[in-house]
């Protein structure tokens, strides 16, 4: 099968892996350090290892390739031929990405990973790397906060631009995530009570609106979201 993809080279990752010292999802990154050398591979990928991806076109065109998703570029990642790692140039252009039993969307100028399917609405989650917190070295060598470990700035890069991108201060980064409502189409728009009446229907909207209405929902949290959206299941 042909590929048919417009696809924009990156450059080969030939990174030294590190030690998981620190958490899967939290990383310290000293000053003089580039990140891309202070998150691990394991810490950037969605999955352990590429994987024979399913790409379905919004034309109806089918491909195949050794897809991963990367949370630190906050790209789609391919392995080509010559086995450099490249990024879909538009992906837009693609209906979804289905790695194994995951599925992937590109809608809202961001890449969201399908975590759950409820009548006519589908849960989406976007995860990036932020900061949590930068660490400014004061007089005797004491370390100050800079930024609150409540706050996150996204820290989302094309991948040439992160290649040689290193933190001038000790930086703490997360990964997080944030959550979206999609239809059928796979449109998503971020999950709000507005966003989830409005893309609900008939009486999937009135179910939502009461438990919405009975019971305090924050739709920042994954529990809070799945709670609301399976009363349309029952």
């Amino acid at each position: 099968m042909k590929k048919h993809f417009v696809l924009a080279p990156v450059f080969f990752m030939a990174f030294m892996m590190k030690g998981m010292a620190q958490s899967d999802q939290v990383f310290t990154i000293e000053p003089g350090e580039k990140i891309i050398d202070a998150i691990p591979l394991q810490g950037q990928y969605f999955s352990k290892n590429f994987v024979n991806g399913l790409l379905w076109m919004k034309d109806g065109r089918l491909g195949r390739a050794e897809v991963n998703y990367n949370y630190l570029f906050g790209e789609m990642m391919f392995v080509n031929e010559k086995k450099d790692t490249l990024a879909f140039a538009s992906p837009q252009d693609f209906k979804l990405f289905a790695l194994g039993n995951d599925t992937f969307y590109f809608s809202n100028k961001t890449y969201l990973r399908e975590i759950g399917n409820y009548g006519n609405l589908k849960l989406g989650e976007k995860s990036y790397f932020g900061v949590a917190e930068v660490k400014k070295i004061g007089a005797m060598g004491v370390e100050t906060s800079g930024v609150s470990i409540d706050q996150f700035r996204q820290m989302q890069y094309t991948s040439t631009g992160m290649k040689d991108l290193t933190v001038q201060e000790k930086t703490i980064v997360k990964r997080i995530s944030v959550y979206y409502i999609g239809d059928t189409d796979g449109n998503f728009k971020p999950a709000n009570r507005k966003n989830i009446l409005k893309m609900a229907t008939g009486k999937e909207s009135a179910d939502l609106k009461n438990y919405m209405d009975s019971n305090k929902v924050n739709f920042s949290k994954k529990e809070d979201l799945v709670a609301l959206l399976s009363v349309i299941q029952k």
